[in-house]
């Protein structure tokens, strides 16, 4: 069985749905103004790539903090409001939450969430690959996509569909109901006009994310990057073809740009040969020429000139 349904009542009730919907989707801070007759209901659909969290509660707010912890690389959350409205704020951005409309959560956005009403809620979470697939940039603040007649006559059937089937499927049915739900989401979002980041600027942005949490990585490099993105090699070359670097181009650019900032703390600093070694150069002398021809300077000049210490310790 795929879906997973949990009920609860009371004040300690609120306190275990806040920790499903941690687990389920990302920590989130749950208020309603009557703990004590509190009664809600979280049905959980793991599809692999995809979840699906359908939520049925009372009046209440939620609210995700700013620096709280953040989803992988890339990943995002769709919401549709299924019941009563409510409304959604971050990041200087509103948007309703109601049957009309699409919200649009990029993984690691901050947000706040009011329902007046008993509502009933539908999130979809995506994985970075997912999101790619559908060509969604899921970088800067939440967004609200209007539904015409299309998405709404498709999507919200779709979800439930799904949600019904899943209840007695089994793990040889798990891609082929995550891409019901993939389909329905793309149909929606194409209805809805969003405007779709170009999918070889979403690949470059995603594969960028990636190495910049991963510069210390010894297996760091565009094989390993198609990998993490589900992609083939050829396809992640494709998309930086159509910028301004290739992939190793812009590996070597941000383990270098990171070099830079380490030679700015504070003395003694790392020698060239620990930074090579750091970020996976074959060498101090590979480290110093890649260097030079970023910066124009060696190592040590760069140091003397921006860092706290006036010289750099052998390497």
């Amino acid at each position: 069985m795929l879906a997973v349904e949990s009920r609860f009542t009371g004040a300690s009730g609120l306190d275990a749905m806040g920790a499903a919907v941690a687990d389920a989707l990302v920590p989130q801070r749950l208020q309603t103004p009557d703990p004590h007759r509190f009664t809600a209901s979280v049905t959980s659909v793991d599809l692999g790539s995809v979840q699906l969290v359908r939520a049925s509660a009372p009046p209440m707010r939620s609210v995700r903090p700013v620096g709280s912890p953040a989803r992988p690389d890339g990943a995002a959350f769709l919401l549709l409001g299924r019941g009563a409205r409510g409304e959604i704020a971050g990041g200087g951005v509103s948007a309703p939450v109601d049957p009309d409309h699409l919200v649009l959560i990029p993984g690691d956005a901050a947000f706040e969430v009011t329902y007046p009403e008993r509502v009933e809620v539908v999130f979809v979470a995506l994985d970075a690959p997912g999101a790619l697939r559908l060509g969604l940039a899921v970088s800067g603040p939440l967004r609200g996509l209007a539904l015409p007649a299309a998405g709404r006559a498709l999507l919200a059937p779709a979800l439930d569909a799904v949600q019904a089937a899943a209840a007695a499927a089994t793990p040889a049915d798990v891609a082929d109901l995550a891409e019901v739900v993939e389909g329905a989401l793309g149909v929606a979002v194409r209805a809805a006009a969003e405007p779709v980041a170009d999918p070889r600027a979403a690949v470059r942005a995603a594969a960028l994310r990636l190495v910049d949490r991963h510069l210390r990585d010894p297996d760091l490099g565009p094989g390993w990057l198609a990998a993490c993105l589900h992609l083939s090699p050829s396809t992640l070359h494709r998309a930086f073809r159509a910028g301004e670097e290739t992939v190793a181009a812009m590996v070597r650019r941000r383990r270098v740009e990171a070099v830079a900032r380490d030679l700015t703390g504070p003395a003694p600093g790392p020698g060239v040969s620990e930074l090579a070694a750091r970020y996976g150069f074959a060498g101090g002398s590979h480290l110093a020429t890649a260097f030079r021809a970023r910066y124009a300077l060696s190592p040590a000049e760069y140091r003397a000139r921006h860092g706290s210490a006036h010289h750099l310790r052998r390497s």
